[in-house]
């Protein structure tokens, strides 16, 4: 029955290596161990007949070639699990790592595009300040073409008035010599207003071909404008993801791991106490030996009373220490990587736009889109909690 019984709570620590039990109080294996010392307790009160010598060595080569083995087994094994749990963190921080190089990828991505835009916008400032070189040029030229048009106009009135009107003299000495005057003012001022238009039209063809290369220039920024606001947002998107992804990821791996723990604490408990038992168990089995062998009546006390000799201090504290098991404090969390700063707030603006801004006239800047309202991108919302959460 005895042996029965040791049989029995070994198959539960086998049962119990092979699937993850709940932590409870006490084990049935524990419970098991607990009958089969008061079970033996009783024995020892019996008599030390053969069978029951035959017994005490059987229980004693299981306790020493399976029970202990098993127990010992257990522990290696608790140990080893939580190593293995501690590996998983050392994993989430090598896919943090990871994901941290193609964060800095997509932060290289987005500083190109932003020296590109940069670089177009101050390419637009010069092409505008050409531009209006040009225009105001051309306003001069345009000044001077109105002002000798204006001449030209009033000496062809004159000429007008003069020939066209009821004039009896126009034979007379006086009238020829005055109107020989206007007409080479005339001619002058035809040849001043040709020299201008001559000047006007090349200088016109000039400037809207400045303005439309300025036009074109400008629409070129704007597009460089919007990549690099998407870069922008991609960045942010792929760290905000990554965020969410860590934390998900470590807090369960720090859930298994707190429970993981708690179980190895009370399983430890139980194993150390099943030891403790089985050395009682142990200490008694050999003095029904030691009875045995030198024929001594169970009820005499030569040998001593075996229930004050096999206290549960007949371990020896060294073999429990074995058995310990340090609770593992969680792991420090890694850092999380910062939000950058991304199109419409401030900081992206002070970044990106805070000098262009200065040249406002020549290189306006388009009107920015938040990430967040990238209604097509499953990680706005992502980025959006991130944000109320920072």
């Amino acid at each position: 029955m005895l042996h029965g019984l040791l049989q029995d709570l070994l198959r539960r620590g086998r049962s119990q290596q092979l699937k993850a039990s709940k932590p409870t109080s006490r084990s049935a294996r524990n419970i098991a161990l607990t009958s089969l010392l008061e079970n033996t307790e009783h024995l020892l009160k019996t008599g030390a007949t053969p069978d029951v010598v035959n017994f005490a060595q059987q229980t004693l080569d299981s306790i020493t070639q399976s029970a202990r083995p098993l127990i010992l087994a257990e522990h290696h094994n608790d140990t080893l699990l939580l190593d293995q749990q501690e590996t998983e963190f050392a994993d989430i921080t090598n896919k943090l790592n990871a994901f941290l190089l193609e964060i800095q990828q997509r932060e290289t991505e987005e500083s190109m595009r932003s020296s590109s835009h940069y670089d177009c916008r101050a390419l637009q400032r010069t092409e505008c300040g050409e531009k209006l070189r040009c225009e105001q040029e051309l306003e001069v030229i345009w000044g001077n073409v109105v002002f000798h048009e204006q001449k030209i106009m009033t000496f062809s009135d004159n000429i007008v008035h003069a020939w066209c009107a009821l004039n009896p003299d126009k034979t007379a000495w006086e009238f020829r010599l005055r109107e020989d005057s206007t007409f080479s003012g005339y001619l002058v001022a035809k040849q001043e207003v040709e020299y201008w238009w001559a000047q006007y039209h090349p200088k016109f063809a000039e400037c809207t071909r400045e303005r439309e290369e300025w036009e074109e220039r400008e629409r070129i920024c704007d597009e460089a404008q919007i990549v690099l606001e998407e870069a922008s947002c991609a960045h942010s998107f792929k760290v905000a993801d990554v965020r969410k992804t860590i934390r998900e990821a470590w807090a369960a791996a720090i859930a298994l791991w707190e429970a993981t723990n708690a179980r190895i604490q009370i399983a430890m408990t139980d194993r150390k106490s099943e030891w403790n038992t089985m050395g009682q168990v142990a200490c008694l089995l050999n003095s029904i030996h030691d009875r045995a062998s030198l024929d001594i009546p169970c009820d005499q006390d030569t040998l001593g009373n075996p229930d004050e000799t096999c206290t549960t201090d007949v371990v020896p504290q060294s073999e429990l220490d074995d058995l310990h098991i340090e609770l593992r404090p969680n792991p420090p969390f890694p850092a999380d990587p910062p939000i950058p700063p991304h199109p419409c707030t401030a900081d992206f603006e002070l970044r990106e736009y805070s000098v262009i801004r200065g040249w406002e006239l020549c290189a306006p800047i388009k009107d920015c889109h938040r990430c967040i309202d990238a209604i097509d991108n499953e990680f706005a919302e992502v980025l959006r909690t991130e944000l109320e959460e920072s």
